[in-house]
């Protein structure tokens, strides 16, 4: 089977010789500064693969894929029109316009990054790289700081138990009772999401895992000046970044940090879920 690695970072080249190792031969396309545009062989790519995988995430503009490692943009709208119709797609958080895309043509496509074990085995990478973030950011050493982890689903879990672990007095804020019973259970300080606008705003650090706006004035100009933020959700995000901007807070956006603290681990990762995918979705055809 040939798959069609179509942009991404350094991630896709360990999933690339991960995917070689399980057997699959492979193409890459908008690395080491190629210019697509003047390749004379990628409609000829695109009609040789039965997979293309897209990176994660498919597109940082909502234009063109994300491919850091090459010199010229590739837009999105290109790949409904370059793809046969009998072709498998991948991709990580595919964004809506290019689903539609692809629907009106009829090609299957999946979006792997709602896969429920990427998910589950992404967390670990992504809480080391948040202490890693706090190690180097926070005038005060981790042992000892106090932290508030702002949802507590797979990463919020990774990231508030590797911080304990590691001495710091963490808080989780969740809106779910269950989900801050769990938090409780671990030994976790909890609050309400309702109740930050009266809590105490002692924290050296907060980290964001919610993809919706809960970190705002109801926090952010109660903070010490000396506090870190930490984004790691998608957009729309969970932190008002203008307003931290306006408080004079230190605001890291740290998505895909898996891809960024550990790219072999990350790409190795990708490769075992695009292995599984391709054979379900052999298995439903």
């Amino acid at each position: 089977m040939k798959l069609l690695i179509l942009g991404g970072d350094i991630r896709q080249l360990y999933m690339n010789r991960a995917l070689q190792k399980k057997g699959y031969r492979t193409a890459l396309l908008l690395f080491d500064k190629q210019k697509p545009g003047d390749a004379p062989f990628l409609k000829e790519a695109f009609d040789d693969c039965d997979v293309l995988l897209l990176p994660l995430p498919v597109t940082r503009d909502g234009k063109t894929v994300n491919a850091p490692l090459c010199d010229t943009p590739f837009p999105l709208s290109a790949i409904s029109s370059l793809l046969p119709n009998n072709k498998l797609i991948l991709g990580g958080m595919i964004p809506f316009a290019l689903h539609e895309q692809l629907a009106e043509k009829g090609i299957v496509h999946k979006d792997y990054y709602r896969d429920e074990e990427l998910i589950t085995r992404n967390a670990l990478p992504t809480a080391e790289g948040v202490l890693g973030l706090l190690i180097q950011e926070m005038p005060v050493t981790v042992r000892g700081s106090r932290i508030l982890v702002a949802g507590y689903g797979r990463c919020g879990k990774a990231i508030a138990s590797l911080l304990k672990k590691n001495g710091s007095t963490v808080t989780v804020t969740a809106r779910s009772p269950e989900a801050r019973k769990q938090a409780a259970a671990r030994g976790l300080k909890t609050l309400p999401l309702s109740d930050l606008p009266g809590a105490k705003a002692d924290f050296d650090a907060v980290v964001n895992t919610i993809p919706h706006q809960v970190i705002d004035e109801n926090l952010l100009p109660r903070l010490s000046k000396e506090s870190i933020l930490i984004e790691i959700s998608s957009a729309p995000f969970g932190i008002d970044f203008d307003l931290a901007a306006k408080e004079g807070l230190r605001l890291i956006k740290a998505a895909s940090l898996p891809g960024k603290v550990a790219p072999k681990t990350a790409g190795e990762i990708l490769a075992d879920t695009i292995d599984r995918l391709i054979q379900e979705n052999k298995e439903e055809s």
